[in-house]
Parts: C-alpha cells; structure tokens; sequence
C-alpha cells in the first residue's frame, strides 16, 4: 500500500487525535470516578485502533509529521480553551474520537480498503462503546463502592411507622434501603417508596426500588433492581435515564459477567445460604461470591440468607457489600444489628485496602519479625 504525504499527515493527525481521547476518557474513569469497566472499554478501543492502523507504517507516520506547517495549529475558539467542570471533558473527547475515526477512514481509503474497512468497524463499534462509557460516568458509581449494607424492606408496616423505622435505618449505618414488595399494587408502591425518600433526606442512604422503573422514577429514587426475567439493563437505562442507578441479580458467573458488560451499576450475587423471604431451587454458595470477587470489576452485593452467623464466611469469600432482610428485621434489636453488620463490613474493607496498598513482601516480613 502507497499513501501520500499528504495522506500520511492526515493519518498521523488523526491517530494521534482519537488515541488521546480514549486516553482522557480512560483516565478519567480510571482516576477520577475510579470506574475501572469504563475505563477498560475506553482502553480496549484505543488497542483496537493501535492495530487497525498497524498496516501504516510508524516511521512513514514520523516522517510526514510536521508540526510547523500545519495551518490549524494557531486556530483556537474561547470553548476549547475553558471547561466549566472536569466532567465536560467526556463528552468533548467521545466528539474529538468519533469525528477523527471519520477522518480516518476516508483518508485510508487511497491507500488500503483493508484498513478503511478496519477503521470503519471500529468507528460504529465506538458509537455505541462511547455512548455507554458517557452514560455510565453520568451515575457516578463511586457511591456504590462505599455502600456496604443494603436492607431489604416492604411496604407491611403503617406509612408513618414505615417512614421512622427507614429513618432509623439509615441513622444506624444502611447506606441502601431498597424498597421490594409483591404484594403491594404500584400507587401503594409509590406512596411508600416517596415516603422512604423523604426518610432519607438529608441521610447519606439513597432508596433502590425493586423490579419497578416506573415506580423508581414516580418516587424519586437513586435506583432500580432487577431480576433476570424483568426488562433488560438496556432498555431500564433508556426509560430511568443516565442518572438511575441500575443494578441487576445475578446467580452465575456468567450473568454477573453478562451484566457488567451490558452497563448494569452493581449487582446481586447469590443465593448465598437458604433464605426465610424467598424460596431458591438452588444455591450457587459461597463458590459464586469467590469466583466473582476475581473477575467483576463493579460494586457487587452478597444476598440470600446472610446472618450475623454466616457473615465472616461471606467476607472471606472476598465480599465486602451485602444485602439482608431477615437477619435485621428479625432481629431483636433491628438498630444494634445494623450497627454491627456495617461495623463488621467497614473493618473488612479496611483491612483489605491495607492489602492492597502493602508493598510486595511486606506481609511475609511482618510475619517474620512477629
């Protein structure tokens, strides 16, 4: 293949263009939301384009560059040189990687229909990858990497008393209360769920309604569950909006990993252990929270059967986020249980940061001089 100087310019340009924007996008999932699958599928399309245009050579790219005698250089709007918020960045480089693989394209096509054809792939791969990665980093997940303790509550008890109780909750350490009831019709459903919300106001706790979007979205709610027989995760994100969270139960490793790639915010994994308000034809255990603590990369909770008996069994399993029912209402004190379940999560994640942060070695010579 043969391309120009003018060509190659043109290439090299645009390469360089795209690359650094997936290169800010995907630091700013990385570094700044701390959202690791965004920033992931940010990096995967930058490697993409690495080998789209591998058929151009690297030197032929270096030796067309000339920085001097591009006319653009000196032309700047007021725009470009401000940005109101640091968020503004992600829409601004989606726009700069999807207008420069155009370019690419076009410009490819004197030398080699191969790499056009390539490059056009990756462009209407990128649409759809990049409209994702802007609509997640819009929820802002890092919220639900602090939620240690979901509980799981209905609509049973009288508004008022359902409204103090919730408020209770969220005083004691529950950083989500998630709203699910069969039983009740969806006005009753609203009433109760606005009720929660109100509850909340002013509590570091948001409200997730169950299997419900159009409940969520009447009441106000930071988020909405689903099961995996109710709508898909795509079509719930187009009805809630970029904004809602989104999380989804899971009872494998490949729906976990099904959902994560689909966009869902969290999920639930389990059942972990039988369960006194849901019946399960089977129970995945413990085997499933361990296999999904090495390959998922955003927010997940351990649900079914979760006690104050069990609960060391589930944080070895490497989870640090959980959802119970039972275990709290059932309680004889609900407040003091919630307080040492939340206590008992915190120190585990804790301890599994320090993990984290040790440098090589570090454990295995603390051992030694103990």
């Amino acid at each position: 293949m043969v391309f120009s100087t003018s060509a190659l310019r043109m290439i090299d340009a645009n390469a360089n263009r795209a690359a650094e924007g997936l290169r800010t996008i995907e630091d700013y999932a990385r570094l700044v939301v701390e959202d690791a699958v965004a920033a992931r599928w940010a990096k995967e399309l930058r490697h993409r384009l690495t080998c789209a245009l591998s058929s151009v050579p690297r030197p032929q790219r270096l030796a067309a560059r000339s920085t001097e005698r591009d006319a653009g250089t000196g032309i700047h709007t007021a725009s470009e040189l401000a940005r109101s918020e640091l968020s503004s960045l992600i829409p601004a480089a989606a726009e700069r990687v999807q207008q420069a693989l155009r370019t690419l394209e076009e410009v490819t096509k004197s030398g080699s229909a191969q790499t056009a054809l390539e490059i056009k792939n990756l462009r209407y791969t990128a649409y759809d990858v990049l409209a994702r990665i802007e609509l997640r980093l819009q929820t802002d997940a890092r919220r639900l990497r602090r939620a240690h303790l979901c509980v799981l509550i209905d609509g049973s008890r009288p508004i008022d008393d359902f409204r103090q109780y919730v408020r209770a909750l969220a005083d004691a350490g529950v950083d989500l209360v998630q709203l699910r009831d069969k039983n009740q019709d969806g006005r009753s459903l609203v009433e109760y769920g606005r009720a929660a919300v109100d509850a909340l106001r002013g509590t570091d706790a948001e409200l997730i309604v169950n299997d419900r979007v159009d409940v969520a979205l009447c009441c106000q709610a930071r988020g909405v569950h689903l099961g995996q027989e109710d709508i898909s995760i795509g079509d719930a994100r187009r009805l809630a909006g970029p904004e809602m969270w989104i999380g989804i139960s899971t009872h494998s490793v490949e729906q976990a990993l099904a959902a994560q790639e689909a966009g869902a915010d969290y999920i639930g994994c389990g059942p972990t252990f039988p369960s006194a308000t849901k019946q399960f034809d089977s129970f995945p255990g413990l085997p499933l929270l361990q296999a999904v603590s090495q390959c998922i990369e955003i927010p997940w909770l351990a649900i079914g059967g979760i006690t104050m008996g069990n609960l060391e069994q589930v944080i070895a399993a490497g989870c640090r986020q959980i959802a119970v029912s039972q275990c709290v209402h059932g309680a004889a004190d609900p407040i003091v249980t919630v307080g040492s379940l939340k206590r008992r999560l915190v120190e585990a994640a804790e301890r599994a940061a320090r993990q984290e942060e040790s440098p090589p070695g570090a454990a295995a010579d603390s051992v030694q001089q103990s």
